[in-house]
């Protein structure tokens, strides 16, 4: 009873520590610590049957007996290769020693599972007497033996790894040569004494050390890839922010974009709708004689009066946000300040404008417009009227000019 006893508490300690491998709905995304859960899947089927050759032994159940003891010897070699497999994905030396030990635990596992089929035939591996007496037989030996060299060789290259190595690779060599160091010893007792489950207690004291490496290894793993993630979102945010900022922002004049204007009149068309817009005002610019510039003076005249122009209305709306929409045009929104003044900001503007025509300097058409929140659901229909109040003004600036 022993016997069953501790490789059940193997079987409990495996399940407890390694539960956050072992849950099957949680994707593991280091390849190292995939190949450890089906290393642990392949301990605990081992654990199990050896749970189960403690019950049927003691109770001299002979065929179930025998039939465990078979399966022991199959999970045995799995849990094996496994081991190799996950070594090798563990270590990350993609070497010719890794693939030397890769192929061992292949090797293992094909002779072990040839051997159980043999065994059928002629008890090379074990045989199980009337009475239900164990009798261990040569091939046993000889595969512990291999066993243990393998292990051996693992403990001894993980252990040049580790002096060798730093960092986290140092860790991982460090905690593989101790999980192998206690193989060989639980092997050794193994053979000496085969009715007591030391392989069990080897795999739980070497899957415990191992578990602490491996965890640590993937929490590290994840902050990398945490962090790498976070640095990507933010650059991308930054890349972002210019690009925005370079399609909000009109090239000539420096003022906010059409598209900016745009964007602006679908945030308030929402305000409005939200009930949380009660007032504000648009204005409308129309440059007069930016053709007439372009086509006598050239584009590049053309655009320091667009410029001029840009400015002029910057100065007088200080506190409103200025968009320019077409090659001639401006909107100005008025909120807040530059609304409770904005009768008198477009008449100074106007007589400036009509001093400028004296001057011989640039010349702009205003026309603005009040939000009428009782009537109107979204700004197009200001934008509208301060439209057409700009084309009034146009027309009479050029009746000014005409009468010079």
């Amino acid at each position: 009873m022993t016997y069953s006893l501790i490789a059940i508490l193997a079987v409990l300690i495996h399940c407890i520590v390694n539960i956050d491998i072992l849950d099957v709905r949680r994707e593991l995304k280091i390849s190292a610590v995939k190949y450890y859960r089906y290393f642990l899947y392949a301990a605990v089927i081992f654990h199990i049957t050896d749970a189960c050759w403690g019950f049927f032994y003691d109770r001299k159940l002979a065929i179930a007996l025998y039939i465990n003891t078979t399966i022991f010897f199959v999970a045995l070699a799995i849990s094996v290769l496994m081991w190799t497999s996950f070594v090798v994905h563990y270590l990350e030396n993609n070497n010719k020693t890794s693939r030397a030990f890769s192929l061992a635990g292949k090797l293992i596992f094909t002779a072990q599972v040839a051997v159980v089929i043999v065994n059928f035939f002629k008890p090379i591996l074990f045989s199980i007497t009337r009475d239900c007496e164990y009798v261990p037989g040569i091939a046993r030996y000889i595969l512990y033996q291999i066993q243990t060299l393998l292990f051996f060789i693992t403990s001894v290259y993980s252990f040049v790894g580790f002096i060798k190595s730093e960092g986290a690779a140092k860790s991982r060599h460090l905690a593989i040569s101790l999980s192998g160091l206690a193989m060989i010893v639980a092997i050794i007792f193994q053979i000496l004494d085969p009715l007591m489950p030391y392989y069990s207690i080897g795999y739980m004291l070497g899957c415990c050390v191992i578990h602490t490496f491996v965890l640590e290894h993937e929490k590290a793993e994840y902050v990398h890839e945490l962090e790498e993630a976070i640095g990507r979102e933010e650059q991308q945010k930054k890349q972002l922010g210019e690009t925005k900022q370079l399609a909000y922002t009109d090239p000539l004049t420096g003022v906010k974009s059409k598209l900016a204007y745009l964007e602006a009149e679908a945030r308030m068309n929402g305000r409005i709708r939200e009930d949380e817009l009660e007032e504000f005002a648009v204005a409308v610019f129309d440059l007069d004689g930016l053709k007439f510039v372009n086509d006598t003076l050239g584009h590049d005249a053309g655009d320091k009066y667009i410029k001029e122009a840009c400015r002029l209305i910057c100065n007088f709306f200080k506190h409103s946000p200025v968009f320019r929409i077409g090659g001639d045009e401006f909107v100005v929104i008025m909120e807040d300040q530059d609304y409770k003044n904005r009768e008198q900001l477009l008449s100074d503007f106007n007589l400036q404008i009509e001093e400028n025509i004296n001057l011989g300097q640039v010349v702009i058409s205003a026309g603005y417009s009040d939000f009428n929140r009782e009537k109107e659901n979204e700004i197009s229909f200001v934008f509208k009227r301060a439209d057409e109040n700009m084309y009034k003004r146009k027309k009479f600036l050029k009746e000014t000019k005409n009468a010079l």
